[in-house]
């Protein structure tokens, strides 16, 4: 159905629609379509006529959702990355295209032939290219440098993607992409030395095959064991005049001369003993000795044996049994850390030579060779900082290795026939939650397809932030928040449990998977507090948003449905009442106690633990509340200068976007928005697209709205003449990132002179330093402690922040 946004279902995977692979001579990347089916709520629009003047109406049916994967299969095994494209297929191979690149499009032409598959070949530079400028302008904290003495070690990179820049891929070999625009691009230079080269040396040295084996055993190893050092040549008194840290290196493998000469000279000792008892005559060479020239035998001290303090010294040759099992004079480890500096060595110089040619500062390492390992990236970052001369960026991209694949799916089209299905990716949310691989499919990443575009909120200036707290630097908040989520997981996996039962499922299946998104969620926090930037940028908002992909995962769409239903009828009593007061007063204390009850209503949170427990004995009256907001801290107050400026300006337009569901919408937000609606005002409400903890979704709030209309005859004109709209934010989140929200809601919001962002989540973990072309307001009851303490106050203290556009 077009036209159509969607509130995601239960997830199970049916059959591809696109795929496309990237055959390299290692590794075959693939890039597939499949659909997730369940019950979903929707947005139908009119398709018939512009999106910026359609009128939603909201729906419940099933359907049929989009996911992108991912994966990789080992080139050896490509008839096995064959056979699972055609059962994903099933029916459909006939009208499935697949879209190929890189060598092997080439070479197994005649294989996708056999197996009668429809087979597309695009070409391998423009995939990259197309696919790099993808994920850089699309992708969440796609870019980032790295420093491995920092906690965490990625810095993600915020500034906008400039031209031109160097795309380095490092696959078998090297290709080197000057990228000048979106369409233009030119492959200046490139390597034999490569991944397959790495492989290759590995192999014959060690005779470890496995790439992942081959880089577990480099982390465990030393290079300087078999590197020659600077200060192996000139000892530790190197002269300034050189410019050089005695501890780089200066030969690859340089040590290994002289462990050959040592090796013969045991040989040589050996096969004496064999003939003679008689001592070593005084002439022979031993291992110690020295020549009179000094450095040529690198008379300086060595050893090869150590990996705990690869700087420490010593003058002893000792043999390892290596992988094969014989004799050798280095450790397997030692060997192979050397060949993964010396292959990395090699591609940064030449990378950072093509960018002073070039001129430009910006290169982006790409390819399976570098699998977002420490030890790769730590090297070519700090051979690009010396190389470069600290005037060239090294930067890496999380998905490095699937660039040509998402270039060949997203490709190719103008060559295709119209009809062969392909989604158009306008947007994509990451998703982490991941089954078992299938057979030799490593299924590494997985992308849901935002069916409805989403943009950047026009009302926004200056530059942009989301998150408020930085949980990447600031230690003691990130523990905080990871240990929270941590302890909160029990309240969330008993709401699952209490889910309305579906015919066909039982409570032991129910408790299965409650027990699968429990754990799952909890796996993922081990994973961030090792590295907190496993996933990009680690912030509340994105935890939050991985609980709940967590929850669809496992089939919980909206585990808090029941309890929002049970609030919005409650407050549904007692809105009448309510409007009746605020009618009675003057349009000056209308506002003010407007505000009163917004900040009244926005206790009513789930999400917050410290009220979440009084909501269960039902101890919090909304107007209790609302007595006691005057006698509450106010930690940011510029209540009467809002409401003398609402009573100056006469806002023409305000965007409000909602928070939680029950006393907060019914009780504040909705009579807060009518008290401006009954001032002359033009109102739009933003609401969630995507049900989490209890806040209100749009499909909820257009519902309730319409019985309020029933009831209140101002909100029943407003939504007749149109002075009152309400609207999809495009998010899921407690949170809002403004870079993201619905292209209706955009739309609709450029001409406002008024934004209102009520909630913790939404004017506190975010956007709470946001700056807008109009005046904003913020408002917020602070439900946690430890939140409450950062900002220098207590639980239940309120904020009422204005920004006004001429500050």
């Amino acid at each position: 159905m077009d036209g159509l946004m969607r509130v995601d279902g239960v997830i199970s995977p049916m059959n591809g629609l696109a795929f496309a692979i990237d055959i390299g001579g290692s590794l075959a990347k693939v890039a597939y379509f499949t659909l997730k089916s369940g019950r979903t709520l929707s947005v139908c629009g009119d398709d018939s006529i512009d999106r910026s003047e359609s009128n939603e109406e909201a729906a419940s049916d099933d359907a049929e959702l989009g996911r992108l994967h991912l994966g990789y299969f080992e080139t050896a095994h490509i008839g096995k990355c064959i056979k699972f494209m055609k059962e994903r297929m099933g029916d459909h191979n006939s009208s499935c295209m697949v879209r190929a690149t890189g060598g092997g499009a080439h070479k197994y032409t005649d294989l996708f032939a056999e197996e009668k598959l429809v087979f597309h070949k695009l070409g391998e530079m423009e995939c990259l290219v197309r696919g790099c400028n993808y994920v850089l302008e699309h992708v969440e904290d796609e870019a980032f440098t790295f420093d491995i003495t920092n906690t965490p070690q990625r810095l993600f990179h915020t500034k906008p993607r400039t031209f031109p820049y160097l795309l380095v891929n490092i696959g078998s070999g090297v290709s080197i992409i000057k990228v000048n625009s979106n369409t233009s691009y030119e492959r200046v230079d490139g390597s034999a030395v490569g991944g397959g080269t790495f492989l290759g040396l590995a192999s014959l040295l060690t005779h470890v095959k496995r790439f992942g084996d081959i880089l577990s055993m480099a982390d465990e190893g030393a290079c300087g064991n078999v590197d020659m050092l600077v200060k192996d040549i000139y000892g530790e008194s190197t002269p300034p005049s050189l410019g050089l840290n005695p501890d780089i290196t200066a030969s690859c493998f340089g040590k290994a001369r002289k462990a050959a000469s040592a090796k013969e000279v045991i040989m040589e000792q050996e096969a004496a003993k064999t003939i003679s008892t008689s001592p070593i005559p005084s002439n022979t060479p031993t291992i110690d000795s020295d020549n009179e020239n000094g450095t040529d035998s690198m008379e300086h001290d060595i050893t090869f044996d150590h990996k705990e303090n690869p700087s420490s010294s010593s003058t002893t040759f000792k043999q390892h049994s290596n992988s094969t099992g014989s004799k050798s004079f280095f450790k397997d480890n030692d060997v192979l850390a050397s060949l993964v500096q010396m292959i990395c060595f090699n591609i940064a110089q030449i990378a950072c030579l093509n960018a002073r040619l070039h001129n430009t500062d910006t290169i982006y390492f790409a390819g399976f060779f570098i699998r977002n390992h420490a030890r790769i990236m730590h090297i070519i970052t700090q051979a690009v900082t010396y190389w470069g001369q600290e005037r060239i960026s090294a930067l890496f991209l999380r998905h490095e290795g699937y660039l040509g694949a998402i270039g060949s799916f997203l490709g190719g089209l103008d060559e295709l026939d119209r009809t062969s299905p392909i989604p158009q990716l306008h947007a994509l949310n990451e998703q982490y939650v991941s089954h078992a691989s299938n057979d030799l499919l490593q299924d590494s990443f997985k992308f849901e397809l935002v069916q409805d575009s989403c943009t950047s909120f026009p009302l926004l200036i200056g530059k942009y932030h989301a998150d408020t707290i930085d949980l990447m630097t600031d230690t003691p908040a990130r523990d905080y928040w990871l240990e929270c989520f941590k302890n909160n997981i029990d309240r969330e996996w008993k709401r699952a449990l209490a889910v309305v039962k579906s015919d066909h499922e039982d409570e032991k299946t129910i408790k299965h998977r409650a027990n699968a998104f429990r754990s799952t969620f909890l796996k993922h926090m081990e994973i961030l507090s090792a590295d907190p930037s496993a996933y990009g940028e680690l912030s509340v908002r994105n935890i939050l948003e991985l609980r709940q992909q967590c929850l669809r995962e496992f089939g919980f769409i909206d585990i808090y449905e029941n309890v929002k239903w049970k609030e919005n009828e409650l407050a549904m009593t007692e809105y009448k009442n309510l409007v009746y007061e605020l009618d009675g007063l003057n349009h000056e204390e209308e506002i003010r106690l407007s505000i009163y009850g917004v900040l009244a209503g926005n206790c009513f949170d789930w999400g917050a633990a410290e009220v979440a427990k009084k909501m269960e004995e039902g101890v919090i009256d909304f107007h209790d509340q609302r007595k006691k907001i005057p006698q509450y801290q106010w930690l940011r107050n510029n209540l009467e200068e809002f409401v003398s400026n609402c009573m100056e300006k006469k806002y023409k337009k305000v965007v409000v976007f909602a928070d939680n569901s029950g006393a907060d919408v019914i009780l504040g937000i909705v009579p807060f928005a009518r008290t401006f609606i009954k001032g002359g005002s033009n109102v739009i409400i933003a609401a969630n697209s995507f049900p989490v903890l209890n806040d209100i979704t749009y499909v909820e709030l257009k519902g309730l709205v319409e019985k309020l209309a029933a009831i209140d005859q101002i909100i029943a004109t407003a939504l007749t003449n149109g002075t009152l709209t309400i609207l999809p934010n495009g998010s899921g989140s407690p949170c809002i990132n403004l870079k993201r929200v619905s292209l209706v809601l955009a739309q609709k919001s450029q001409n406002a002179d008024l934004v209102v962002l009520e909630g913790m989540g939404r004017a506190i973990h975010t956007n709470f330093e946001g700056v807008f072309g109009c005046d904003s307001l913020k408002v917020a009851m602070i439900k946690n402690k430890w939140l409450a303490e950062k900002l220098g106050g207590s639980t239940y203290d309120v904020v009422c922040r204005l920004d006004t556009a001429e500050n």
